[in-house]
């Protein structure tokens, strides 16, 4: 996996959405400020990738849940790109796009910790901004349905006045904002998936793709995007986890149990730390040999899978 730079990408799309809208949409204003104001967010942001599709752990963001929602730092990029195979059907928005790049920041709100979660997308050749945001709640983002199903707990708005105006004009209020949900709903799973990953010891996010001043400066002046300082997400699987933390001291394995198959997990250690454990096969195949099936919810795509819905959205 390598960084994919779509941050340079999506600022210098944003300045030419924003250019072309002073031109020629007059009524675009206070978009044309929010884009322009993202693009600036975006250059000033730590920019970080995460693996196609979105997800880490796949694991229904146990290791989250009843947590803090704490990013890395107080403005992100995250980019990642989204294979065919996982891309999202609904009802509304079920165009497929493939370059995703999130724009995460701490913020209050009426007084309240959140973080907001923005989306620029590349649709048919050109990076634009995504109409919604969403104000995930710090404390308590996370709650369940009727059905014990995980939802997340924030506040979906539109971003762009002037657009949602017209698109409510087209598809009616209720329906424009299922669209503006929709929006920033698989991107708002994807960054959970980061924030879990490093709640672990044995998760870093090392810089991958190094910026050099000079460099950018003779790129930007050749007509070329300048290169942003990238980290990664790497899980280290065996450092203090791995395979052993698995399988355990042997106090774990009551009675040495038959060989099976153990879920990849986050454990928590004795002294605080919480690790990353692999899937992996433990016990011994002479007690015989457990072949377990997990269940799967109705295949919509791995991100619908991890998160079911944003608890609310406001008009």
């Amino acid at each position: 996996m390598q960084a994919k730079n779509y941050a340079a990408q999506a600022v210098r799309g944003l300045r030419e959405w924003a250019g072309k809208a002073m031109i020629y949409r007059p009524d675009l204003t206070e978009d044309v400020q929010v884009a322009l104001t993202m693009s600036s967010l975006i250059e000033t942001a730590v920019h970080l990738s995460l693996p196609d599709g979105g997800l880490i752990f796949d694991d229904g963001l146990k290791g989250l849940r009843g947590q803090t929602l704490n990013l890395p730092f107080p403005t992100i990029t995250v980019e990642y790109f989204v294979p065919p195979e996982d891309a999202t059907v609904t009802d509304v928005g079920d165009t497929y796009v493939a370059k995703r790049l999130i724009l995460a920041h701490e913020r209050e709100e009426n007084g309240q910790p959140v973080v907001s979660c923005l989306v620029v997308c590349e649709v048919d050749g050109r990076w634009i901004p995504m109409q919604g945001e969403c104000s995930l709640f710090r404390e308590g983002w996370d709650s369940y349905d009727e059905q014990g199903r995980l939802r997340m707990n924030g506040l979906v708005r539109p971003v762009l006045p002037g657009m949602f105006k017209q698109l409510v004009k087209q598809e009616g209020e209720d329906r424009a904002f299922r669209f503006i949900a929709n929006d920033v709903e698989a991107e708002c799973a994807a960054l959970l998936e980061l924030c879990e990953a490093l709640t672990c010891s044995n998760v870093s996010a090392p810089v991958v793709q190094k910026a050099d001043a000079a460099k950018n400066a003779r790129r930007v002046k050749d007509g070329k995007l300048p290169i942003y300082e990238t980290r990664m997400l790497m899980v280290d699987v065996g450092k203090e986890s791995g395979e052993r933390a698995a399988l355990g001291s042997g106090q774990g394995d009551r009675n040495g149990p038959r060989q099976h198959l153990r879920r990849g997990h986050i454990r928590n250690l004795a002294d605080g730390r919480r690790v990353w454990v692999s899937p992996c096969r433990v016990g011994s195949s002479e007690r015989g040999i457990v072949h377990k099936t997990y269940g799967m919810m109705p295949p919509k795509t791995k991100i619908e899978r991890t998160i079911n819905r944003l608890g609310d959205t406001t008009h």
